[in-house]
């Protein structure tokens, strides 16, 4: 990422923390997301792979997102799990056939350790 859009990033949190009083997460297509941790935006990369069809890729990410909270894990955890589901997804055809196999996204998060 270059410099000019973290500045951005960190403007854009800026803004919003002066509107709400809650964790922020900016997602970034195809860059990853990016969160607050300690004070610092920190990105947070997605993985590489060919995309097929991006159908459905934002909701597979909440979807994941919400069951990183569900299980209690840290931020870092619940965001990386939910881009390597999304990054998954858009490497198949079509919304229901690109939910990922949480078998599958549990290698790739192993693996990427």
């Amino acid at each position: 990422l270059n410099i000019d859009i973290i500045d951005n990033l960190d403007n854009a949190f800026h803004i919003l923390e002066e509107k709400v009083n809650k964790d922020i997460i900016v997602t970034l297509e195809d860059r990853g997301c990016a969160y607050k941790n300690n004070g610092k935006v920190e990105i947070i990369p997605t993985f590489k792979t060919s995309v097929l069809d991006t159908t459905g890729a934002g909701d597979i990410f909440h979807a994941s997102f919400v069951y990183g909270l569900i299980n209690k894990w840290d931020m870092n955890r619940i965001l990386k799990f939910s881009n390597i589901c999304a990054t998954i997804s858009v490497s198949k055809f079509g919304g229901f056939n690109s939910i990922p196999n949480l078998i599958d996204v549990e290698r790739v998060y192993n693996e990427s350790k």
